[in-house]
């Protein structure tokens, strides 16, 4: 299965939902299931391994926005993205 995930807050966010985040993600990788993954986040800043050593199959996408900027267009003007052209298909 081909599995995208939004860690914006995980880079973002030291605590809280970013925190929820990266530990829901390592338990997901603690499964040793046979998926691939998609990290993908909107940030100025680096993802630099928020969860440690990554899956073979796992992959980090850094989207062309800021996540301010995204959190706008999502919330308010509630404009589809459609996520999948940077990421590529998930299922």
């Amino acid at each position: 299965m081909r599995i995208g995930i939004d860690i914006t807050s995980a880079v973002t966010q030291s605590a809280g939902i970013g925190r929820y985040t990266r530990e829901l993600v390592r338990a997901l990788f603690a499964l040793n299931a046979p998926h691939h993954y998609t990290l993908f986040y909107a940030s100025a800043r680096r993802a630099d391994r928020p969860f440690g050593p990554l899956p073979p199959a796992t992959r980090i996408r850094r989207l062309p926005f800021h996540d301010k900027w995204l959190a706008r267009v999502w919330h308010k003007l509630q404009i589809p993205i459609p996520v999948e052209l940077i990421t590529g298909p998930l299922d």
